[in-house]
């Protein structure tokens, strides 16, 4: 449409379809007279605008970053989780290993004592009676001091009208039973060692290496004096005594001890290379 101004000029008012951002269809009105000289058009003519893709991408853009932010944080949950036990069972261990220490240094002398007590004396009456005969008394000494106690709660009960708890029932409520997965570790370590064992008791008896079959054959020359002096028992005992006094003693003059060690682990060595340069066959062995 055309229509007549006062200067004379020919404007043209029309309205021109354009396609937007997105194929979004924008209708913009404008004059012809904005190109020419004193048209002084505006930027107000314009209707429809275009979204701008800045602020149309960032909602998508903040949506995936929040998903991989609980993805990730849903992933490293999960691989606490599954290492947690493995935390548990190695604090166990170490636990139990730091109790053994304890127990052979002498930390708590009551239990060490009781401890060591029961077992030299267990074994002071193999020696004089059958292992049956033994076990048989243990298993009577400890069923008499068991209902003895049971018994003397029980008329406690009755004689002051309190509520009866029994004396070993934080030992009965104990769980004793082995997971699958205690049961799965206990079973490799057993198997490997044996498997160990073997192969080391086959090298030495094959002679894969002639020195190290030589210094077993002198240890068991050894052991047949050992057998003739002593019996298995005599044995266990000493051996028991020594795990229980050896390490107090070492504790007590670990300085003097790791000096003479040293020493007497130096003229082995020297003894043993010079034993092992004089015969065939042995190879050198890698440190």
């Amino acid at each position: 449409m055309t229509v007549a101004g006062d200067g004379g000029g020919i404007a043209t008012l029309g309205r021109v379809p354009a396609v937007g951002w997105a194929g979004t269809s924008v209708t913009t009105l404008g004059s012809a007279g904005d190109a020419l000289p004193g048209g002084g058009g505006d930027d107000s003519n314009t209707i429809g605008q275009r979204p701008p893709l800045a602020h149309a991408a960032l909602p998508r853009l903040h949506q995936s970053q929040q998903a991989t932010e609980v993805q990730s944080h849903a992933e490293s949950r999960r691989h606490r989780a599954l290492d947690q036990p493995d935390h548990r069972r190695t604090e166990v261990f170490e636990a139990d290993d730091q109790s053994v220490i304890d127990l052979l240094y002498w930390e708590d002398v009551k239990k060490t004592g009781t401890l060591f007590g029961a077992i030299i004396l267990t074994l002071f009456s193999l020696t004089q009676f059958s292992s049956i005969s033994v076990l048989a008394y243990l298993a009577l000494s400890a069923l008499s001091l068991t209902i003895s106690l049971r018994l003397y709660t029980s008329v406690l009960h009755l004689l002051y009208k309190t509520q009866e708890v029994h004396p070993f029932q934080s030992y009965l409520d104990l769980d004793i039973c082995f997971s699958q997965e205690q049961l799965r570790k206990y079973s490799e370590a057993t198997v490997l060692y044996l498997t160990s064992s073997v192969d080391h008791l086959r090298r030495l008896i094959l002679v894969e290496d002639l020195l190290d079959s030589l210094k077993f054959g002198v240890l068991l020359w050894l052991l047949t004096y050992i057998g003739a002096l002593f019996n298995g028992l005599t044995v266990t005992i000493l051996v028991v005594v020594g795990v229980f006094i050896v390490p107090l003693i070492y504790r007590k003059h670990k300085a003097q001890i790791n000096q003479y060690l040293g020493l007497l682990r130096g003229q082995i060595k020297d003894l043993t290379a010079k034993i092992q340069a004089k015969l065939p066959g042995s190879r050198p062995k890698v440190e």
